[in-house]
């Protein structure tokens, strides 16, 4: 009866005291080849924040007392208030926000709202749908002549970042299926591996980080394989040439996406013996 009374008090959870904030989740969701369903994400996600933080009870297990206060939320916050940042630039939106949307949705059968409390500018404080202000940011910076401008000045580092953001997208998807949307990850193709804006980036990716290519390719892949992107056969045969192409001339980046996973390669190269590009082909076999 005292331990109820004082779990009942209890409005706060998270990690246990001392723990690693995210529990390396942020690693599991982008190892994608290890794990088939977003539940197996969730259970990752619960199985580290189900500790209680009250008078009485600070950072101690408390799994009832948690999954009886999840029920019946609908909504999940997070405050916006960096402007060196963003829903895409950062992943936190998605590994903390968006996990915890994702528990509720396991916990209690229904997916919640998910919303930013922007007070970047405290004076025009305001509440956004997290994926209207996901999918505003593709315009703002992945798919922004300028914006892309300034990373190319920065070298090995600028493709990095643009690498980082489409994983961010992946991410995003886990958590939100339907959050960046097939146009969004079509226009990622477009811009970043077809260069439709004729920045050269093909010329550009291969002088100064052929490997940030590779990576976003192979995440780009994934979305497809895990059936976030839904791309018609002509776009994935593309998309795996030219990834197959990049390994055979680079070798493989071993990166956290793609390294090790057997079923991104296993799906590589089913749509290679589908293209004419046989060269491509043999050489990415011996990978």
């Amino acid at each position: 009866q005292e331990r109820a009374e004082i779990l009942s008090r209890g409005r706060i959870f998270g990690i246990a005291p001392g723990r690693e904030m995210g529990g390396g989740l942020s690693y599991r969701v982008l190892r994608s080849g290890d794990w088939e369903s977003r539940e197996q994400i969730a259970d990752s996600y619960l199985a580290s924040h189900k500790n209680i933080f009250t008078e009485g009870a600070w950072g101690e297990p408390a799994e009832e007392a948690y999954n009886q206060t999840i029920q019946g939320t609908h909504t999940v916050v997070r405050s916006w208030s960096d402007h060196m940042t963003s829903p895409l630039a950062s992943r936190y939106t998605w590994l903390h926000g968006g996990a915890l949307c994702l528990a509720v949705e396991r916990m209690t059968g229904k997916r919640p709202e998910y919303y930013f409390s922007d007070v970047r500018d405290p004076d025009k404080a305001s509440m956004i749908v997290a994926e209207d202000a996901l999918r505003r940011e593709y315009r703002v910076r992945l798919f922004n002549r300028k914006w892309l401008e300034g990373m190319m000045k920065e070298g090995y580092a600028g493709a990095d970042h643009m690498r980082f953001m489409v994983s961010n997208s992946f991410a995003w998807e886990v958590m939100r299926p339907g959050s960046v949307g097939n146009d969004n990850w079509q226009e990622m193709k477009n811009v970043l591996i077809n260069d439709k804006l004729n920045l050269g980036l093909k010329d550009w990716f291969e002088k100064n980080n052929p490997h940030a290519k590779q990576d976003a390719m192979a995440v780009m892949l994934e979305a497809i394989r895990k059936g976030y992107w839904t791309a018609d056969e002509a776009t994935q045969r593309e998309l795996a040439n030219e990834y197959a192409a990049n390994v055979a001339r680079h070798g493989l980046s071993g990166n956290i996406v793609s390294g090790g996973n057997r079923l991104l390669h296993e799906k590589v190269t089913q749509l290679l013996n589908e293209s004419d590009d046989r060269d491509d082909r043999l050489q990415f076999a011996s990978y």
